[in-house]
């Protein structure tokens, strides 16, 4: 499986200022695998940090090995959990705003 690539802060802005952009919601970001997600709760739009749970990981890759199955490392993505909030705003516009401004280290 190839490496993951998420929406650059060009292509995510173009997504979220399109009159379809809440459907998309959510949209994984990161660059070789996911590493937050763009959603909308209610009236917050927000990005939050994705965290892998290493333990929750490690037993479905010793599983899988123990079975004669194989292991990659993209199998340990579906561990993956909310974590911190990095941006939180009361409107997609402001997300639109703190997007723009903030530092990117989701890819080009």
């Amino acid at each position: 499986m190839a490496p993951f690539q998420g929406p650059s802060r060009k292509e995510l802005l173009k997504i979220l200022r399109g009159w379809f952009g809440a459907r998309k919601l959510p949209i994984t970001l990161g660059q070789y695998s996911p590493q937050a997600v763009v959603e909308r709760k209610g009236e917050e739009w927000r990005i939050v940090a994705l965290r892998l749970n290493s333990e929750e990981a490690a037993a479905a890759g010793k599983a899988a090995l123990a079975s004669g199955g194989m292991w990659m490392p993209e199998m340990e993505w579906r561990f993956l959990e909310q974590a911190e909030t990095i941006v939180s705003a009361g409107s997609k516009q402001e997300l639109i705003a703190a997007i723009e401004t903030m530092e990117w280290s989701w890819g080009p």
